[in-house]
């Protein structure tokens, strides 16, 4: 009687939820060209991203629900210029990427920045006094922060946690009647604490109506203990765009086996995407989501009534295996398969050469190689994972023999007898497309230097003196009234508080500019009056580690 009491406490409550009075933040037919929970870069997609109207740019952005702004955001990363609103009923809804606030909003945050003469702002509004009105104007769709193309990324948080939930819940989605399409399936072969030994793939067959058989009837391993995996992707309605799928469902032998739903995902934890995908396949494009998870993911996406996922093959006697990937609108696609153990289990054998040492989820450990020292906290992995730290001349090299998803950060300790500008040092390293990011450098007990890092690779301590460059790209002419300039510094930054800090002043007063981080573009529209007078400019930029430049220019305007 309880248990029937408490189901019927929660689908009142989930009615409840889902019917929350909010509108569309859109005035035109929703499609979305990102879901919730989707795989981004290192985390879950916190929330939805709506197009354009037709390929027009700057659309309408309006409030979903009466409540009032609790914060403001302009930056020229992350969510770049964002809003948000506090709703009565406990929600918290944002709104990302604009191109531009309302008027009156614009006007309350340009009077903050000039007064404090700075660029950026994460700005909570201390009372609840500037409150707005379901379908109020407050903003414009854009491209601003890290952003690749117009659009307007929206999230429904609980205002209490902050934890981002699927905006689906409340109506945020267009009609859907499309199946996830299923490319194939993976198969891991594990040790019993989780290391994976080998990963094999197998492509899949589509027989209609949402059902898919392998290319072969039987998989057959000799391995101990194997996990699953499935390579698929969601589309919808209105948009070509390979969205991530919102639940799956395995079962083994007819019985549930494992299962996740992608309801809601901390930000705290949302980095843990590492563990329940692929994340070597990830970092190549490709999105397998696991079937099983090992006990150090802390993700709570799953249902705790099944088992981790993983499964113990038996001899002689096949497995049924069927994996249902679906969306929020519950349209499926199954695969289903069989599974055989060899009655002669293969010796679990050492995967590497001496040279690597295996890390532990449940240790910390310390590395030293030439004249750096690498602490690795517990927990800096989820399963176990090898690598090894070697030292060449300057250059320390932290390298594994396959990707590895770090979720804790390692701390490299340069031991140092003697530099003369410990203030111009930096850690750096060459990202994926070849550029060298800076990683900064702080200065410990005495001349040692440290940083922290959350990938292997190689890093290398180094001096920088060089400064920025300017290019001036535009000065007011005739009605055109835009001053903008580029800079560029010799080593890209990996952290915002390392990001180049920048001044534009017009005949002695401070500018208020806006920043394109993705180009490194600086602008300013004069409002002053066009009279035919000549004016002075000056640019000024400087990097992290203090190097700065000046260019000074003279305009008729």
């Amino acid at each position: 009687m309880i248990r029937y009491i408490s189901v019927i406490l929660f689908l009142a409550s989930y009615y409840m939820l889902s019917a929350q009075p909010f509108r569309s933040p859109i005035g035109h037919e929703t499609r979305l060209s990102g879901s919730y929970g989707e795989p981004r870069t290192a985390h879950f997609h916190a929330g939805i991203d709506y197009k354009q109207y037709r390929g027009v740019p700057r659309d309408t952005i309006y409030s979903v629900a009466e409540g009032h702004i609790s914060r403001i955001s302009v930056m020229p990363d992350g969510y770049g210029n964002a809003l948000y609103i506090d709703h009565p009923n406990g929600y918290t809804s944002v709104y990302a990427h604009l191109y531009d606030f309302s008027p009156d909003i614009r006007s309350h945050i340009d009077s903050i920045l000039y007064s404090k003469k700075i660029h950026k702002l994460n700005y909570t509004v201390p009372d609840s006094s500037h409150r707005v009105k379901a379908g109020q104007y407050i903003g414009i769709m854009g491209n601003t922060g890290r952003s690749s193309a117009a659009h307007l990324h929206f999230e429904i948080r609980n205002t209490d946690t902050e934890i981002p939930v699927n905006p689906s819940r409340f109506g945020f989605k267009p009609k859907d009647t499309q199946r996830p399409t299923i490319n194939g399936v993976i198969l891991y072969e594990l040790t019993p604490d989780g290391e994976q030994l080998t990963k094999n793939y197998y492509p899949v067959t589509y027989r209609g109506n949402g059902e898919y058989t392998l290319t072969q009837d039987i998989i057959q391993t000799d391995a101990i203990a194997i996990g699953l995996g499935l390579h698929c992707y969601d589309t919808m309605n209105g948009a070509n765009n390979h969205n991530g799928i919102y639940g799956l469902k395995m079962q083994l032998n007819g019985r549930d086996h494992y299962a996740f739903e992608l309801n809601e995902v901390s930000f705290e934890n949302s980095r843990y995407i590492h563990a329940h995908m692929d994340y070597e396949a990830k970092k190549n494009k490709k999105y397998y989501s696991t079937c099983f998870r090992t006990a150090q993911n802390p993700l709570q996406i799953y249902d705790e009534k099944l088992s981790d996922g993983i499964i113990y093959p038996i001899a002689f006697m096949p497995s049924e295996i069927s994996i249902t990937a679906y969306d929020y609108d519950q349209n499926e696609s199954t695969v289903q398969f069989k599974l055989i153990g060899s009655d002669a289990k293969a010796a679990i054998k050492r995967r590497y050469d001496s040279s690597y040492s295996r890390l532990s989820p449940h240790d910390s450990t310390t590395m030293q190689a030439g004249q750096y020292t690498i602490e690795i906290p517990s927990g800096a992995v989820e399963r176990p994972h090898y690598i090894r730290c070697i030292a060449d001349a300057e250059t320390l090299y932290i390298e594994s023999p396959e990707p590895i998803p770090l979720f804790k950060y390692f701390k490299i300790t340069a031991e140092i007898d003697s530099i003369n500008q410990h203030h111009k040092a930096v850690f750096t390293k060459v990202n994926d497309k070849g550029e060298i990011v800076s990683l900064g450098a702080k200065k410990e007990k005495g001349n040692n230097l440290v940083t922290f890092v959350n990938e292997v690779g190689s890093y290398e301590l180094s001096i920088d003196t060089e400064a920025p460059t300017i290019t001036i790209v535009s000065l007011p002419k005739g009605d055109y009234r835009r001053i903008a300039f580029q800079m560029e510094d010799n080593y890209k930054e990996a952290y915002s508080k390392d990001y180049m800090r920048y001044e534009l002043i017009v005949d002695g007063q401070w500018k208020l500019c806006q920043h394109d981080i993705k180009s490194n573009k600086v602008w300013h529209d004069l409002t002053i009056p066009q009279e035919n007078k000549e004016h002075t400019l000056t640019i000024k930029v400087k990097d992290s580690v203090g190097n700065e430049s000046i260019e000074t220019r003279r305009f008729i305007y």
